[in-house]
């Protein structure tokens, strides 16, 4: 694959016109909704949800000239969405941080091959790549405008790679999207909900979306394309239990907006769907709410390189300390137990601790701890960077 930027990105998706979002041609009968006789308004790009990657898109769009871009969100406010729930960890490589920091041999070409090996090769090898490649200068745009990194250490990754931005949440990176959207004049229209994508008869190219917009159903018709960024469906718990068969009941810490609408839009039209069984699992965490099944998350695995240890509720190692939070809870899965002990040294814990656990001497604590947040396309600022 050539190297593919955000703005050549954006062109390739207004040559395709708007069957970007239907995968494949499918029966008329397969069609979202019959068209509206009357579109109430007409723009070049329809962007589907203002989080990380919409905001992204939008930018990309404005950059590269496509029109008039519109950005629909269905929150009432452009920061209630998984990117802006997370710490603002951001993998990347080959930045303009690293080199300051004197990390000068990382390629991305390395980068996607350790994405691949931790994540068991099952991530689609094209995505990985592409996302590999371009991290690296979306990493500098948000350095370029302001955002200062602190890279720290990540198991997955021989150098640093895991980019903690200067304002510990991800909602930075929100807020700096909008003001640069802003600059541009594309327009962020909040408590919009996309409810239905429409087609033609022959349900092989998307016209626009039925939305609902102040308690009224609106027809918005797209020249170019309809691009959806709505997220996983990291709290929708019937599609969590329904897709994720070993963990069902887990706990989640995303954003409450994300129910899969925009998966599920997709489906009704015939695009294709992949990996709906595949998710990142955090097994370190401490339930805050179990009747609705919130909890929160901190990252064992990390804390691992400075020594501490991941044992069962019988105190058993049963994994190298250093695994990854998504294979300790395969492991978990297939041994049948859904708790794990943390072990850890005053200096080794270094967050504020719940209550602690005493266990041979160290500080350490056993949570309730399966945490499931869907993986969506390779987020650059991912819904699973939550630690706060």
């Amino acid at each position: 694959m050539n190297s593919i930027s955000r703005r050549s990105m954006l062109k390739a998706i207004g040559a395709v016109g708007t069957a970007s979002a239907a995968a494949m041609a499918v029966p008329a009968a397969q069609a979202a909704v019959l068209q509206p006789k009357k579109w109430d308004e007409t723009v070049d790009v329809l962007i589907v949800g203002a989080g990380g990657a919409g905001m992204s898109a939008a930018m990309g769009a404005g950059e590269s000239k496509a029109g008039k871009v519109l950005v629909i969100e269905k929150a009432v406010a452009p920061i209630l969405n998984s990117t802006s729930y997370s710490a603002g960890a951001f993998n990347a490589a080959v930045t303009k941080t690293q080199k300051e920091k004197g990390i000068t041999k990382d390629t991305a070409e390395l980068f996607a091959k350790e994405i691949m090996n931790y994540g068991g090769n099952v991530t689609v090898a094209e995505v990985t790549e592409l996302y590999a490649r371009n991290s690296g200068r979306v990493n500098d745009w948000f350095y370029d405008h302001g955002v200062r990194f602190n890279p720290i250490p990540n198991p997955a990754f021989t150098y640093l790679r895991q980019h903690m931005c200067n304002g510990n949440t991800g909602a930075q990176y929100i807020e700096l999207l909008c003001r640069e959207a802003e600059k541009m004049g594309i327009e962020v229209r909040c408590s919009t909900k996309a409810v239905e994508l429409i087609t033609n008869e022959k349900a092989d190219k998307v016209l626009g979306v039925r939305v609902e917009q102040e308690g009224k159903e609106r027809f918005i018709r797209t020249r170019k394309a309809v691009v959806l960024t709505t997220g996983g469906f990291g709290a929708n718990f019937d599609m969590i239990d329904g897709y994720l068969l070993n963990f069902k009941g887990a706990l989640t810490c995303t954003s409450p907006n994300c129910q899969g609408e925009g998966l599920k839009m997709a489906q009704k039209i015939g695009a294709a769907s992949t990996h709906m069984n595949y998710c990142g699992i955090y097994v370190y965490g401490a339930p805050t709410d179990v009747a609705n099944r919130r909890g929160l998350i901190f990252r064992g695995h990390v804390m691992n390189i400075n020594g501490s240890i991941t044992v069962s509720p019988k105190g058993e190692r049963f994994i190298a300390d250093e695994t990854g939070q998504t294979e300790v809870a395969n492991e978990m899965a297939r041994l049948g137990f859904k708790n794990v002990i943390a072990i850890a040294s005053a200096s080794q814990l270094k967050i504020p601790a719940p209550p602690e656990r005493l266990l041979d001497g160290f500080n350490g604590f056993a949570f309730d701890s399966l945490f499931s947040i869907y993986r969506s396309e390779l987020n650059a600022c991912s819904a699973s960077d939550i630690g706060r």
